[in-house]
């Protein structure tokens, strides 16, 4: 446009007052037809092209204007649509987390009032009667103790799930990939002590079933031995018999009685056991063995008077057990010499000894092994399956020497007393 402009003044016209010649004239005609057609063929050709420039830019920067703008208003509005759609989730969470907290409040309340309607519930013992009390008390102490047992489980159980709740948003807590891991290895490990403990199993309900028919049998013969007495009486010839008869009797039928406590498993209460009777239980069950192998069980004045609360037929068979290893290695050693089999406790940690040979140094490590035995023709379950019938009890038992004679340690765990 400003070429143009410039090129307005050069049109040539005769000046006012001043006459041209002719050859003159002819040259700027010349000049004024070169410019004109100067400008008609290659200025205004570029003037329209620049225009074009010019348009084609501003419509390029209109565009990449409008392109921004609109790349901007996408971001924000999917950043918007993030923001919101987490914050329903965290509202949700929020609000699940609440229905959790109050139902956790309510299970606890629950359990809590159940405990005290059923503790108002108990029927007391009559405090006015001066005949049964002792029955009367025996019988309330124990259904108390049973109804907090059965909260006090119900509560541990609360307290556990909310605890594994609170792992699963630790993030230094074992993974749910771990856990299963170690559930399936624990489940291939449990597979492998089934199968083998199946037919010890099985063997134990066959001789659930020998007991019953050898008690019936047992009664039957009692009966019979009472008849006789009667004959014995007014024939000499039989009172020898009959005398013979009880006595052989007595002894069978002593050995019975031992079974009693060894079979309280359903239904079964906790009772409290003492050391005096586990002392005798002992000398009862094996006062012929410990004659064979010249042998005696002595008892600590703090073994005879402990006391426990728990079930028989968890710790009975554990001492049944220690006791019958001892006798027989007593035996194999064949010494001349006083065996001794020593119970002992301390703090209520209950501590069994003897004086037999003891216990290789490179076995000790399989002791408590399932399947694992020193003696000809033993099972290798004894003190494997009192491990874990203690560990189940809270209990745990320990080989603490194994040197000139054995020592075992029985001790609660921690927190069990």
């Amino acid at each position: 446009i400003k070429l143009a402009e410039l090129l307005e003044p050069l049109r040539l016209e005769e000046p006012e007052g001043f006459a041209l010649t002719t050859p003159m004239r002819l040259d700027f005609a010349f000049v004024e037809t070169s410019l004109a057609h100067l400008k008609e063929s290659t200025i205004k050709p570029a003037l329209k092209e620049l225009e074009g420039l010019a348009a084609a830019a501003e419509t390029r920067l209109t565009i990449v204007k409008a392109d921004k703008s609109m790349k901007h208003s996408f971001v924000n509005r999917k950043l918007q649509w993030a923001n919101r759609e987490v914050s329903k989730e965290v509202g949700a969470a929020r609000i699940s987390l609440q229905s959790l907290h109050r139902k956790a409040e309510t299970a606890i309340d629950r359990e809590h009032l159940s405990f005290q309607q059923a503790l108002e519930a108990l029927p007391q013992p009559d405090l006015t009667s001066t005949t049964g009390w002792f029955e009367s008390q025996a019988d309330f102490e124990s259904e108390v103790e049973e109804l907090v047992r059965k909260t006090q489980w119900a509560l541990r159980r609360l307290s556990t799930q909310i605890k594994t709740s609170h792992l699963v948003y630790d993030p230094k807590a074992i993974t749910p990939a771990d856990l299963a891991a170690a559930a399936d290895a624990e489940i291939l490990d449990l597979r492998e002590r089934a199968d083998a403990e199946l037919e010890f199993v099985q063997l134990g309900k066959a001789l659930a079933v020998v007991d019953h028919e050898f008690r019936a049998t047992v009664s039957s013969i009692r009966s019979d031995i009472r008849k006789l007495r009667s004959w014995a009486k007014v024939n000499p010839r039989l009172r020898l018999l009959y005398e013979d008869l009880r006595r052989n009797f007595d002894h069978l039928d002593s050995y019975l009685t031992l079974l009693t406590p060894l079979q309280r498993r359903v239904p079964r209460a906790k009772t409290i056991i003492k050391g005096f009777y586990i002392r005798r239980f002992l000398i009862e069950l094996f006062r012929a063995r410990l004659q064979e192998v010249n042998a005696e069980i002595i008892v600590t004045t703090s073994f005879r008077e402990m006391k426990m609360e728990g079930y028989v037929s968890t710790f009975y068979p554990v001492f049944i057990n220690l006791v019958d290893n001892s006798l027989y290695w007593f035996a194999q050693e064949g010494t001349s010499s006083k065996n001794k089999i020593e119970l002992d406790a301390r703090d209520g940690v209950m501590i069994y000894s003897d004086t037999g040979p003891g216990i290789a140094s490179d076995i000790i490590d399989r002791v408590f092994e399932f399947g694992f035995t020193t003696r000809p023709g033993g099972s290798g379950l004894g003190l494997a399956i009192a491990k874990q019938v203690l560990q189940r009890a809270g209990w745990s038992i320990e080989l603490a020497g194994h040197e000139n004679g054995v020592r075992f340690v029985i001790a609660p765990k921690k927190g069990k007393l």
